[in-house]
């Protein structure tokens, strides 16, 4: 995949993400109240309402003159069957019903919109996340491998360097003399003002 595409990929996500946390923290708009179950039964028994959706846990009507959208929690499936009974009862004229538009999506199939509905920024923060994971270990950037060890393994089997093999170099002969006479007498050595030996 071309970086231009991961760019796209990238702002589209994070677009996309930024509305749907959004919509949860202010789900509700201006023309939208809460009300209960009382109340919603006198607005469809004076006729103000044009709709009416049941769903699984709750309801929501919309006003005739003022297009306000009411929600009313549903308790259990006796107030449900109660709601539809009065929403689809016959209104004045003996012709219409009380509420012109009435749909029950209280179905088992809807549990899985208001899941999908919660759910969903979640999924695209973790694929936001896999995809940063990914576009960090693409290529040469190594950014998230810091923490593994390069040190390798030394076994007997190896070459070890004696004073043999650096016998015609003689500065190399010294430095390991003092190393070594270091590590034996290192008191000598902190009189002069060198550090401890470990």
């Amino acid at each position: 995949m071309s970086s231009t595409a991961r760019q796209i990929i990238f702002w589209l996500l994070i677009i996309a993400g930024a509305l749907l946390i959004y919509k949860l923290v202010n789900p509700g708009s201006k023309n939208t109240q809460n009300i209960d179950l009382v109340q919603l039964n006198e607005k469809i028994k004076a006729g103000q309402l044009k709709e009416l959706v049941v769903k699984q846990n709750e309801t929501v009507a919309i006003e005739k003159d003022t297009n306000i959208e009411y929600h009313a929690q549903l308790t259990n499936e006796q107030t449900k069957n109660d709601i539809l009974k009065a929403a689809w009862a016959l209104g004045p004229d003996g012709k219409t019903s009380m509420v012109p538009k009435v749909s029950d999506e209280s179905g088992g199939g809807s549990y899985w919109w208001p899941a999908l509905y919660y759910l969903l920024p979640f999924l695209l923060i973790f694929g936001f996340w896999i995809f940063m994971l990914r576009q960090m270990q693409s290529g040469g950037n190594k950014a998230l491998s810091f923490g593994k060890s390069r040190a390798k393994l030394l076994s007997n089997q190896q070459k070890r360097v004696t004073f043999k093999d650096v016998a015609g170099v003689e500065e190399a002969k010294e430095e390991l003399q003092e190393i070594i006479e270091f590590l034996k007498e290192p008191q000598k050595f902190q009189k002069l003002g060198f550090p401890k030996a470990f």
